[in-house]
């Protein structure tokens, strides 16, 4: 599967899966972005299989020319139709997913994307193996390094701190890609 719509290679990205379903003796499909989620949920149904979708990003929704939004909701509607839950990552996009009429409540669960830091390591200890000296503030993400991501965002917020507090602050942004 390729990131940018293509009619041959998603039609062949499509086949495939209905024929790695059709082997599998697994009985949920479990889908991720918009792509994978349209071909995935159909061919999930299609084999039989339960169908989660996990929506990432839903603000897209309302970041596009009235025609494109108008195309993307269609697209979530009608593949709606063949998932059987579908997870949001924030009360936002459950609240877009029903507002757009793309899904039910019932069918919309939201699990928040994200670690309670205590769970993943002590702060002290992980300020003591980057280097950062306990009397600072650490704010830290680990993320993929693109625009859509809005880590400029995170960077621009930080910056408007005054310059006292600014002092105590170190940000740490972790991940890779093209910014």
């Amino acid at each position: 599967m390729k990131r940018r719509i293509n009619p041959i290679y998603d039609f062949l990205t499509f086949l495939e899966l209905i024929s790695v379903m059709r082997r599998s003796d697994c009985d949920i499909v479990h889908t991720n972005s918009t792509k994978a989620g349209v071909l995935g949920s159909i061919a999930g149904k299609l084999c039989g299989k339960k169908v989660v979708y996990t929506a990432h990003g839903l603000f897209i929704l309302e970041q596009q020319p009235k025609l494109y939004r108008w195309f993307y909701i269609l697209i979530e509607k009608f593949t709606s139709l063949f998932r059987d839950k579908i997870i949001s990552v924030s009360e936002h996009d459950k609240t877009l997913l029903i507002k757009n009429r793309i899904a039910k409540i019932e069918k919309v669960i939201t699990i928040y994307n994200g670690i309670d830091p205590i769970d993943f390591m002590e702060p002290s200890a992980a300020k003591l193996e980057l280097g950062i000296s306990s009397n600072y503030f650490t704010i830290g993400t680990i993320t993929r390094l693109q625009h859509l991501k809005g880590n400029d965002v995170l960077i621009k917020a930080v910056k408007l701190l005054s310059p006292e507090a600014l002092a105590k602050v170190k940000l740490i942004i972790i991940g890779d890609g093209t910014e």
